[in-house]
């Protein structure tokens, strides 16, 4: 019985925790229309994700212009001789 009790008391605070936390966070969503802001990791997440991506892309992009005006450029060594 004593064994029950102590369990019961260290449960306790950890109930009371995830309760208002919960709670607290039902009331900010409801008050505040730029709550999302709060939970922003994951929008972080994505937006470095969809960053890398278009890094990637436009890098790609610019290489394959570099080379096209290589390939446009006339050759020095071959007209002159």
């Amino acid at each position: 019985m004593a064994n029950r009790l102590i369990t019961s008391f260290i449960r306790l605070p950890a109930a009371i925790l995830t309760a208002l936390k919960t709670n607290g966070r039902n009331i900010l969503k409801k008050s505040y229309r730029w709550y999302w802001i709060a939970e922003i990791n994951d929008f972080i997440w994505i937006a470095i994700l969809a960053l890398a991506v278009f890094t990637f892309i436009l890098i790609r992009w610019r290489n394959k212009r570099t080379i096209e005006k290589w390939e446009e450029m006339p050759e020095d060594d071959e007209q002159s001789d």
